[in-house]
């Protein structure tokens, strides 16, 4: 192996892409987080782990496992509950200056929101919808979602996933009242660091430039955090944990196809700056699963590569799959991946799947051609 199918071959035994994680708390944390939305929640935690469905992933949150609050580069992400605050304090942190953005948008001043906190963490004693507070609170549609993501900011409210598995109709609550505590504070330098062997861990080698990406860190910071970490260059600026660096020598090549699916904004696919995606897609396809801001669309990764593209949408019944094939595939190819997604379709309790394939239309295919 050349020295990026190396990195392409440890990094999809460290995300569990051949749905080797025992578990969704498992594959959670050693991912240490999954974007929120659904449907890339349980998607990313379905194409890691060997026996889940939708059962079992609601579970995460009614039995308290797992939490949702802002993270890595401001988004908010569906966290395991005992790594969230250290991953809060290193990623959110305590900064003033957002939350004087937030008011400014929301249009309200310091007391007024003070008082929105003390309805809401008085009177709200279990998950609501936006509508649902917008009729509780008097607030205007226009600024209740802002001061809703100040107060998650500061860990006073937490948000909660719809039962459907493909619905963002997000509910509110205090978290005192979902988990019985409040989030411990954790100090920011000392998460950071340890969010950094983390990230070293789950998507390492990895280089500062992408920990920094990741983080929205500036690149003084993240050389800072990583020279507290004993960490060996395995090549061009690639770092490893040092306690990682046989297993990443002992890596061998794949010893049949293995196919992964992942979904839009996979932890993986969000996990490198645009510069550092060359293990699991050529720099001339990147495009192909990445739109102008960075936001990563579906991909289908064949032996850790990517090799088409995807998204869906459909009505309940109904899943609805676009496949943007980067090349023809060989039928055994193409009938294998129409397997995983009728697999998809029924984790996500959809009766039946529609599977469209772009890449057999015509030749040219452009940027969001998804969209």
């Amino acid at each position: 192996m050349n020295f990026t199918e190396h990195l392409r071959v440890y990094s999809h035994h460290q995300q569990h892409l051949a749905k080797t994680a025992r578990s969704a708390e498992q594959a959670l944390r050693d991912v240490i987080g999954v974007y929120s939305a659904h449907p890339s929640a349980p998607l990313s935690l379905f194409a890691r782990t060997n026996i889940f469905d939708a059962k079992k992933f609601r579970a995460l949150e009614e039995n308290r496992k797992a939490i949702r609050l802002g993270a890595m580069r401001g988004s908010i992400h569906l966290l395991p509950r005992a790594t969230a605050p250290k991953i809060v304090a290193a990623t959110i942190g305590e900064d003033p200056k957002m939350l004087a953005r937030r008011l400014q948008v929301a249009r309200v001043n310091a007391d007024e929101y003070a008082k929105f906190k003390l309805h809401v963490l008085k009177h709200v004693r279990e998950p609501m919808s936006v509508r649902a507070l917008r009729e509780a609170t008097g607030e205007k549609e226009s600024g209740l979602g802002t001061l809703l993501r100040a107060m998650s900011d500061e860990r006073l409210v937490l948000r909660v996933g719809a039962d459907g598995l493909r619905s963002n109709d997000l509910r509110y609550v205090p978290t005192k009242i979902w988990l019985g505590e409040e989030l411990p504070q954790e100090d920011k330098e000392k998460s950071l660091v340890w969010l950094a062997r983390e990230y070293l861990r789950a998507f390492g080698p990895a280089r500062v430039q992408d920990f920094l990406w990741w983080t929205s860190n500036t690149k003084t910071v993240a050389t800072k955090i990583f020279s507290q970490i004993e960490t060996v260059d395995v090549g061009d600026g690639y770092m490893l944990l040092k306690e990682n660096l046989r297993a990443f020598e002992k890596t061998k090549a794949f010893e049949k196809d293995v196919i992964a699916i992942l979904p839009k904004w996979d932890a993986y696919t969000m996990g490198y700056a645009p510069d550092g995606r060359e293990r699991f897609v050529s720099r001339e396809m990147q495009t192909r699963i990445y739109d102008k801001a960075g936001d990563g669309y579906g991909a289908v990764l064949l032996n850790g590569l990517a090799i088409a593209a995807w998204d869906v949408r459909g009505t309940k019944d109904t899943l609805d799959i676009n496949i943007d094939w980067f090349e023809k595939p060989k039928a055994q190819l193409k009938q294998a991946v129409i397997h995983e997604f009728g697999a998809i379709a029924r984790f996500l309790e959809s009766k039946n799947v529609a599977i469209r394939h772009l890449g057999d239309e015509h030749e040219s295919r452009t940027l969001g051609r998804l969209r």
